[in-house]
């Protein structure tokens, strides 16, 4: 056997993730003001918008920062803090008209140079974002027409940017939530919610922005948000009345929690798809039959029902059922036979060693590493598992990848 020793960051492979969450059942009916007192499954890994890339960071950022525009419920896009868009003639120039009588959580207006700095600031490349294909790309240049109006031009036509823009992630911040080294610490934005205590990564106070410009919203006066990683833990708070909301359930429990008559339980799907990530500049993963290979080796139904207990849909795309841009994409159904051919071809006849490395705050991931490393065993790959807290999957993380 060809000794290959490679770390593979794993979130596991092609099944759709499904949001769960709970309620009090004391809460269904909807009151103005209030403390909510909520626990969530990760801590955080910083809180600006423009550098973030964990949707623990954007439990928190999606509350105080807002986008151009966003996407409903029906995953219809509408506007937001800009309240029209048009494409030039020559496909080449977006023109968004913004929402006046908006103010920035500090009560700085809300204008069009605040939109063009934090455009720009995504584009920087010293801020390191990896928004910059989402607001338009490295040549994009965006412009203040007037105080509420503002373009952007790009090199070739790019239909999709408002709907890229419908997101925290590309969101307004306003310019003193920058610091001198040109890190954020504590975003100001325009939503309904400002950040009232930071406690590090763990928990978080926020606090209704009385400045919000959505008539009647928030419902709540504050949200207090604490993690609690492991999800018996998270479940028991709940129960026992130390938390009032939770922000994911760990499959092998929805059952027992939707039979409770003491708890509402809301499922829905989460828009988003669980991974496999290998860095394709290093052997053996450079070689397009070793993934191809690897893809024709798994059985995603297996890996669903096993690890994640059937609270997913298993897809071979990174569009998701729940999206109306959801398409039949399914190439790759188990095939060992043609996986082992594959891997042949690729000077691998007996396989190779990898590891896996998926993260014990995330059970689910470990569960269908377990499936995937048994898959994989039948082609002739031998996967370890290494499961390390999320801070060090983190770091780790980073240096597999670059």
């Amino acid at each position: 056997m060809n000794r290959v020793k490679v770390i593979v960051p794993i979130i596991v492979l092609i099944a759709l993730a499904v949001g769960v969450f709970l309620l009090p059942v004391s809460a269904q009916d909807a009151v103005s003001g209030g403390v909510l007192r909520a626990a969530t499954d990760a801590e955080w890994t910083g809180l600006d918008p423009h550098v973030a890339s964990t949707i623990s960071s954007f439990v928190v950022i999606g509350n105080v920062v807002e986008g151009l525009t966003y996407l409903n419920d029906n995953m219809e896009l509408e506007p937001l803090l800009a309240e029209s868009w048009a494409l030039s003639e020559d496909k080449l120039t977006w023109t968004f008209q913004l929402r006046e009588g908006v103010t920035f959580s500090n009560g700085a207006p809300f204008n069009a140079e605040s939109v063009v700095y934090s455009m720009n600031r995504c584009l920087d490349p010293a801020t390191g974002s990896g928004r910059v294909s989402a607001v338009g790309g490295a040549d994009a240049v965006w412009t203040a027409v007037d105080d509420y109006t503002v373009s952007v031009t790009t090199p070739s036509t790019d239909v999709t940017l408002p709907t890229q823009l419908a997101a925290a992630s590309t969101g307004i911040l306003h310019a003193d939530s920058v610091t001198a080294d040109g890190t954020v610490v504590i975003p100001i934005g325009t939503g309904p919610f400002v950040i009232e205590d930071l406690d590090g990564t763990t928990s978080v106070r926020l606090v209704r922005n009385p400045n919000y410009w959505q008539a009647g919203l928030p419902y709540l006066d504050e949200v207090d948000l604490t993690v609690i990683q492991e999800g018996a833990a998270r479940e028991a708070a709940l129960l026992g009345g130390e938390v009032d909301w939770i922000r994911f359930v760990d499959p092998p429990s929805l059952s027992a929690l939707q039979s409770n008559s003491d708890v509402v339980v809301q499922v829905s799907p989460a828009l988003a798809y669980h991974y496999i990530g290998m860095n394709l500049t290093r052997e053996p993963f450079n070689d397009v039959r070793v993934r191809q290979a690897i893809s024709f080796a798994l059985d995603r139904q297996q890996i669903c029902d096993a690890g994640a207990f059937g609270v997913c849909t298993p897809i071979q795309g990174p569009i998701d059922t729940g999206s109306p841009w959801y398409f039949d994409y399914a190439p790759y159904d188990q095939d060992l036979e043609r996986a082992r051919q594959l891997l042949a071809e690729a000077g691998f006849p007996d396989g190779f060693e990898m590891e896996l490395m998926p993260t014990s705050t995330y059970q689910d991931s470990v569960r269908q590493a377990q499936v995937i490393q048994a898959q994989l065993a039948a082609i002739g790959i031998t996967a370890t598992i290494n499961a390390p807290e999320w801070a060090e999957w983190l770091e780790l993380e980073g240096n597999f990848l670059f």
